[in-house]
């Protein structure tokens, strides 16, 4: 294949590109007819239609345009293959056909890996799943006939990419497919390593196959399952020392087994990109934890977080993320927070995974009793609480109940889980300092639905007095999260009065901060 051989191919077929940058150019889609939002990378020949989301390399254009089969498409691009027409043999079997497995046939899709020089090493072939099998992946030689490495010096894949742009980050991910999605995208190198997860300590120690990362930094995307967290972290331990820096960059929100490519199905090319860029900027260091924490420093981790989170958090949703900030945790105790979490929820059933976002999690409640109305001294009514969390430190008769949380962290959790748990009910009023997209990805987080009919959300000011501002009558939940830290906001004693006198058949949850508001 020739330096802006798609070019040619698609020239040939009437379709006219103009110059974007110095790298892209852009025209009239073949598939869907969009006028000016197909992309071709000439240098790459990879091609992306951001209207109709077709995307892949020439060989995939000729599939898609002309219907050739994978080995039919290799042939026409010019990739080394044995092809010869079908002739028959004595015994009048037919002779073997190039990129055709004998037992599974044609592939669906094919990927090459090539070497640093651009010469092509080995092919990846991948069928898709039917109603008769389930997905199946091979390797072959560039012959397409030879189905076995045996003997090839295996490499990363887009090689040739990575020591084209030696001072950007590489992208680690799991499969060709969301490699090839992350270029077509313009996040690039991307790479991955063939044979799957949990061959990189083989891949590593037979063919030191991470050794073009040496120096480099790198961010990895792990699926959302337990083969693909400990297949980023043996690539991540392995790198450690020889790499300039490895972050593992988790995306929020992924299905049970997703991917970057079933993010981007639900964002957007756009929106991946910004989001992945941002991930990348937050994400901390990777930090082994056999390099910074002794044995005992190690169960004392774990010690500190399953106290934290059965004190603090029993039938409650938290987010790995905020422990860090929460416990005042290093980067190093955070990664051991993260996994002592996950050793919760995979083996302990102390934990279970909440909603659809990535590192969102449920205290498995050890707590049967739910809240005494003779305690708080309120009317019963169908409002529903989070039972067994934390502390009420005041009441007003009828309508109004204040809970504390130990720290930030679990006063919002409280606050985001009586929205959440009351949507349906009433017309919830939620208050709140700060209301940008980290508190809306807390809410989603949550399993809150930000379009909800029933719920109205406010960003308080300095400025504003709070009785002013709750909404009254039947039907109506005004849940407060209070901020200490705005001088009229201090939502106590005769304040507390106000907002009681005002409600008027409604009703008022408040969240406080234990440490800074003991009962009163």
């Amino acid at each position: 294949m020739t330096v802006g051989e798609i070019v040619s191919l698609l020239e040939a077929r009437g379709i006219n590109l103009k110059k974007k940058t110095a790298g892209e150019m852009a025209g009239p889609c073949p598939f869907c007819g969009g006028t000016d939002r197909f992309c071709v990378w000439p240098e790459e020949n990879r091609f992306w239609c951001r209207g109709c989301n077709r995307k892949g390399d020439t060989i995939q254009l000729l599939r898609d345009l002309d219907g050739l089969s994978f080995e039919e498409a290799t042939e026409a691009v010019g990739k080394p293959t044995t092809a010869t027409p079908r002739k028959t043999a004595k015994s009048g079997k037919p002779t073997r056909q190039p990129f055709v497995h004998p037992e599974l046939g044609k592939p669906d899709h094919g990927y090459s890996y090539a070497n640093v020089k651009g010469e092509l090493v080995f092919c990846v072939c991948r069928w898709d799943a039917t109603t008769t099998r389930k997905k199946e992946i091979r390797q072959c030689l560039p012959d397409g006939l030879t189905w076995s490495l045996k003997g090839v010096p295996l490499c990363l894949y887009n090689q040739p990419d990575i020591a084209k742009y030696p001072t950007m980050p590489v992208w680690f991910v799991e499969g060709e497919k969301c490699a090839d999605l992350l270029t077509s995208i313009d996040i690039k190198p991307a790479t991955t390593a063939p044979l799957g997860a949990g061959k990189w300590p083989r891949l590593q120690s037979e063919y030191n196959i991470g050794e073009p990362l040496t120096g480099r930094t790198v961010y990895i995307l792990p699926d959302n399952d337990a083969p693909g967290r400990k297949h980023a972290d043996d690539i991540a331990q392995s790198l450690h020392g020889k790499a300039k820096e490895i972050k593992i960059v988790e995306l929020p929100g992924l299905p049970e087994k997703g991917d970057v490519c079933d993010f981007l199905e639900e964002h957007g090319a756009d929106g991946t990109f910004k989001t992945l860029l941002e991930l990348a900027n937050e994400t901390p260091v990777y930090t082994p934890q056999e390099n910074e924490i002794s044995i005992s420093g190690k169960k004392d981790i774990a010690a500190m977080v399953r106290e934290y989170l059965l004190e603090e958090f029993d039938g409650g949703v938290f987010r790995i993320s905020d422990l860090k900030r929460e416990l005042g945790l290093s980067d190093a105790d955070y990664t051991l927070a993260r996994q002592c979490v996950r050793r919760m929820a995979a083996h302990q059933g102390l934990v279970e995974k909440h909603g659809q976002s990535l590192g969102t999690y449920r205290v498995v409640s050890k707590k049967k009793s739910q809240i005494s109305w003779d305690e708080v001294q309120a009317k019963p009514s169908s409002l529903l609480l989070p039972g067994g969390l934390n502390e009420i430190v005041t009441t007003r008769e009828g309508d109004l109940i204040a809970f504390a949380g130990f720290k930030n962290m679990s006063k919002t959790a409280i606050a985001t889980e009586i929205v959440r748990l009351n949507l349906d009910t009433f017309q919830v009023h939620f208050f709140i300092t700060e209301y940008k997209s980290r508190m809306k990805q807390r809410l989603l987080d949550f399993g809150v639905r930000l379009d909800h009919p029933n719920l109205h959300c406010y960003q308080i000011e300095k400025s504003d007095y709070i009785p002013d501002k709750i909404e009254s009558g039947e039907g109506v939940l005004n849940v407060i999260d209070h901020m200490p830290n705005l001088d009229n906001f201090y939502l106590v004693g005769k304040v507390q009065d106000e907002i009681h006198r005002g409600l008027n058949g409604a009703l008022c949850v408040i969240t406080h901060q234990k440490l800074n508001h003991p009962r009163l």
